[in-house]
């Protein structure tokens, strides 16, 4: 009765005295949960995500346009071709986006940026000289989605510039579409669509949706997302098996292949750690058992400052300690493991810190067209 008394009360002391940096089991779960599982898990299936996404886009548009450069025919179409204008200027389609600018200090010096205040389409109609010779006339209009260089400037006030991306005679590109029976002018000379003056097919944006317009292969946008959130997704799987390994590893394996053994202490020792402020002890019990072979294993753990002086930590004691099944070097005291509140801290602000990096990533490598607003960032004033 009194052996079972003091084993009790040296499993209580050892609860409450095992390092204030280290959790107890519930609470190391807890910690593994959100840092190791959650928040890295999700980063990386939000990268695999958004890589399958632009995948499947990048898919869908390589089979339209596969499937739709052919036979002009009423109905969505994608066209490729040259484009032919008699505007005097020579452009066919032009974004324009009006921006302020704006100096502020840095602690490396002066910095602006350029904000987006308004936004203007130019659209207007021309013709696309397809391979096979033919021209379609083309009709945009003022939702028409421009894959361009935004390569433009124009300053108009001392604050105020406009950026343009312009397509325009000459340019090869793209048009994804629907050809619908409409007004040529051409065909009023020529003969139109089945033999009716005036009448031809001509491209207009597909009912609900926006023409698109690009100058590069339509799914060259996405092939590239597919490769930065493919490179991100490695560099997430990669910082979930680091965490996991290194600042987790102990208590993953002690909490899936541990066994709590009876072990004597064997000595207690103390570590004097200078630092550029100080410094600080630590303690650590060392003591052996048996294993199941009959040779005796030393096993050795950190433990706060008042279970080292106190007298049921002196060698010959019993205490518990948690020992993995498949190494007896992975060990800790008491019946149960936990994880270092440090290594948690510094995985849980590591992990937040890649996260914010990947999702600033993500907004800062979007094309212009693809933002609602663009801002643009310089070093020095824009003056």
């Amino acid at each position: 009765m009194h052996t079972a008394s003091v084993h009790s009360s040296l499993l209580s002391l050892l609860a409450q005295h095992t390092p204030h940096t280290r959790f107890d089991y519930d609470a190391s779960w807890i910690a593994v949960s959100i840092v190791g599982f959650v928040l890295l898990g999700g980063l990386f299936f939000t990268a695999v995500f958004g890589e399958w996404r632009a995948r499947r886009r990048a898919a869908a548009l390589r089979q339209a346009i596969e499937g739709k450069i052919g036979p002009l025919a009423p109905g969505e179409c994608v066209l490729r071709g040259v484009i032919e204008t008699d505007e005097p200027d020579g452009r066919a389609v032009a974004i324009e986006l009006l921006q302020t600018g704006q100096n502020y200090q840095t602690k490396n010096g002066m910095s602006h940026t350029w904000s987006e205040t308004a936004r203007r389409v130019d659209a207007r109609a021309f013709y696309l000289r397809l391979e096979d010779g033919r021209a379609v006339r083309v009709e945009p209009d003022q939702r028409v989605f421009v894959v361009d260089t935004l390569d433009g400037t124009r300053r108009v006030e001392f604050n105020q510039r406009v950026r343009t991306a312009e397509v325009r005679k000459g340019d090869h590109v793209y048009v994804i579409g629907a050809l619908v029976e409409g007004y040529d002018p051409r065909a009023q000379i020529d003969g139109g669509y089945r033999g009716a003056k005036g009448k031809s097919l001509i491209v207009r944006a597909p009912k609900g949706r926006a023409m698109l317009l690009s100058t590069e292969a339509p799914t060259e946008r996405h092939v590239r997302r597919e490769g930065f959130h493919g490179n991100w997704a490695l560099v997430t799987a990669l910082a979930f098996v680091l965490i996991n390994g290194i600042a987790f590893g102990s208590f993953h394996v002690l909490a899936w292949t541990g066994t709590t053994v009876e072990a004597s202490v064997v000595g207690r020792t103390s570590e004097y750690h200078r630092t550029k402020n100080g410094g600080y002890h630590s303690y650590h019990l060392q003591a052996r058992y048996e294993n199941v072979s009959g040779h005796m294993v030393t096993v050795n753990d950190e433990i706060s400052r008042a279970a080292y002086t106190d007298e049921l930590t002196e060698p010959g004691r019993r205490v518990s300690f948690t020992v993995s099944r498949s190494s007896a070097r992975i060990a800790q005291i008491g019946n149960k493991p936990g994880v270092s509140a440090v290594a948690a801290f510094v995985s849980g602000l590591l992990s937040m810190i890649l996260a914010g990096i990947y999702l600033a990533t993500v907004r800062a490598t979007r094309p212009w067209y693809d933002r609602k607003k663009v801002v643009e960032h310089g070093a020095g004033s824009f003056v």
